[in-house]
């Protein structure tokens, strides 16, 4: 079946189906009873799901593979990366700082009292 669409099989069946039966013979049988019975999509499911080889996941390369790196071998942060996220954190303290600054300000002002 390839890797086509289970879609794309279905368009194409139908078609040859209707071409040979006509379309209500096609409807009844290809698209009823006949699909429930004899469905090509089913198979190319069971095909792709079901019947795949599943690998040995009990090797030894498989296992030793599958173990967690040790701390020393993990990812370490460049200087640039650190100095940029140093950088990025003054920054959003600086901006949290004049939002604070705003609202003391916008909360000092008087009300307004209308027209006077």
């Amino acid at each position: 079946m390839g890797s086509r669409e289970l879609k794309d099989i279905f368009v194409e069946e139908f078609r040859k189906a209707r071409a040979r039966h006509g379309l209500l013979l096609t409807l009844l049988w290809d698209v009823g009873l006949g699909q429930i019975l004899f469905n090509p999509m089913g198979y190319h499911w069971l095909h792709k799901k079901k019947f795949a080889v599943i690998p040995d996941l009990t090797s030894p390369e498989a296992v030793a593979w599958s173990q967690p790196l040790p701390p020393e071998q993990w990812a370490k942060r460049s200087p640039e990366l650190e100095e940029a996220i140093a950088e990025r954190e003054r920054d959003l303290e600086a901006a949290e700082a004049r939002s604070k600054l705003k609202a003391e300000v916008v909360a000092k002002q008087p009300e307004p009292r209308g027209w006077t």
